[in-house]
């Protein structure tokens, strides 16, 4: 299992650095609004003990301003061609009302942190640490892969994410709830006495040419089927709230959320995707409870009024 994850992780790198519309170690703009950019710079200078001297800045940029905000400033110092690990770098972001949410590479850690513009010009800013990258240089252990899916499902932002150093550390991954300030990590309950987990397979979500849509009037038609057979829908209940996210790891994995009509503000999941039991290779539906464990944040301790 530990080779799959190593060479998984190695792909993942591979097509970051490949993508197509920049290099994923190099600066990046992120639309957030219509026309509100967040911007990640790196400014390289060579000491003169022939170090790699870098100057990172993270800042907000309007569309036909010439002025910027500066969220954030670091220099570092990189040895031995390690500039890539050493040095911060935006991976993903959006907005939110008053906040920008912001996952990044900094302090080898792969993180999330979140500014709160209560009048829209000063911020408040804290970080929640998603997996610390264990240090080693790069020539002998590779660089580090940190990949992001944000989806918004009811009234909130799910996240899934995965972030390693492929020969190094066993690496995290997990699926998020984001809302306002609030940041839980969602933990399954695939043990419990009400989980339902049984060989099912949904041919038609296979295939790359299949789009997003249709698989969610897909998963809408399957859900509402399996429910009804397993007498999880009360009679005449419908879904009022679904939407589903991929495991950052195997996108073959779906996670469904999903809300009835008769279960208040309540999140249900159902969990979709191919999975081996006893040794065995097949696709599974399972419909299982979950809790959400609060994260507490790496710094500044904050509650800004909502």
């Amino acid at each position: 299992m530990m080779n799959v994850i190593k060479i998984f992780l190695v792909f993942l790198i591979g097509c970051s650095m490949s993508a197509q519309e920049e290099d994923f170690f190099g600066n990046k703009m992120i639309q957030l609004s219509d026309k509100l950019f967040i911007c990640d710079e790196k400014i390289y200078k060579e000491t003169p003990e022939g170090e790699d001297d870098c100057t990172w800045r993270l800042y907000l940029k309007r569309e036909g301003e010439k002025d910027i905000k500066l969220l954030e400033e670091i220099k570092t110092v990189a040895r031995f061609g390690d500039t890539l690990i050493e040095i911060p770098n935006l991976v993903a972001s959006y907005q939110k009302g008053k906040y920008i949410y912001v996952f990044l590479y900094k302090d080898r850690r792969a993180m999330l942190d979140i500014y709160y513009f209560s009048d829209g010009v000063n911020f408040e800013r804290t970080g929640y640490s998603l997996h610390h990258m264990r240090g080693a240089s790069v020539m002998n252990f590779g660089l580090y892969a940190y990949s992001i899916d944000i989806q918004e499902i009811g009234n909130s932002h799910y996240i899934s994410y995965i972030a390693a150093r492929a020969l190094v550390d066993r690496g995290s991954k997990g699926i998020l709830r984001i809302k306002d300030g609030d940041v839980s990590k969602i933990e399954i309950k695939e043990d419990s006495e009400k989980t339902i987990f049984y060989p099912y397979r949904i041919k038609e979500v296979e295939g790359k040419e299949v789009s997003r849509k249709e698989k969610e009037k897909i998963f809408h038609q399957e859900l509402m089927k399996q429910l009804e057979e397993k007498n999880l829908l009360v009679r005449k209940d419908f879904l009022e709230t679904y939407g589903y996210i991929n495991e950052q790891m195997n996108h073959r994995i779906y996670y469904i959320f999903y809300k009835t009509s008769n279960t208040e503000k309540t999140m249900k999941l159902a969990k979709y995707g191919r999975y081996f039991i006893n040794s065995r290779a097949n696709f599974y539906l399972m419909f299982a409870d979950y809790i959400e464990q609060p994260l507490l944040p790496e710094y500044s301790r904050w509650n800004p009024k909502k």
